[in-house]
């Protein structure tokens, strides 16, 4: 019984190699030495356990060191999940003044065109000097006196991309004061709303 257990334990370390990488697994000689005492043999792996360890170590280490240099970049943005109760509620605060402030300003400039229109029949001409107004508020703006913004040049992909959304911004500004003229302010909105839902 026992020289059976003897054959199969030798036959299972004679099939032992070192895999198609090279890298094996560390073997018993077949020859022992008198001290009986085991002697590993060379598999043809370069590197051992201590070195691999010591090589993943590093990378690691490396690894750790890069994304705590990346850490204060990401701590700096402000974005929703790491907004304080504070900042989160001035952002909201900014925004329904800012929403109330174009609302307010959007009824302001309907109902002074309509009064002006009463008076002066020409939406075309009138719409003109209202863009004329803003393109001179837009220079006073960029002047070096004020200095709240700079005038770029502008590139092919900018013209490209502006002039026709401005076109259209200017054709329906036309429009609306041609409606405005005829028409109440109140209806000539509701009928701006509702063409989202058709």
């Amino acid at each position: 019984m026992l020289s059976g257990g003897h054959d199969l334990l030798n036959k299972a370390k004679s099939q032992l190699r070192p895999d198609s990488q090279g890298i094996g697994l560390p073997m018993y000689s077949r020859s022992r030495s008198k001290e009986r005492k085991p002697r590993l043999r060379n598999t043809g792996s370069t590197q051992g356990p201590v070195s691999t360890v010591q090589t993943y170590l590093n990378k690691w280490s490396a690894s750790q060191q890069q994304q705590q240099q990346r850490e204060p970049i990401r701590s700096s943005l402000v974005t929703p999940s790491n907004m304080s109760p504070s900042q989160g509620e001035q952002s909201t605060i900014v925004f329904v003044m800012l929403c109330i402030a174009w609302y307010s300003s959007s009824a302001l400039s309907s109902n002074t065109g309509k009064a002006i229109l009463t008076q002066f029949r020409y939406p075309i001409t009138l719409t003109f000097v209202q863009f004329g107004f803003v393109a001179l508020y837009c220079l006073l703006f960029m002047s070096p006196l004020v200095g709240f913004s700079k005038l770029r040049t502008p590139t092919k992909a900018i013209l490209t991309s502006t002039l026709p959304m401005g076109l259209f911004q200017v054709g329906g500004h036309v429009f609306s004061s041609m409606a405005i003229s005829r028409i109440p302010v109140s209806t000539v909105h509701t009928i701006k709303v509702s063409t989202l839902l058709v």
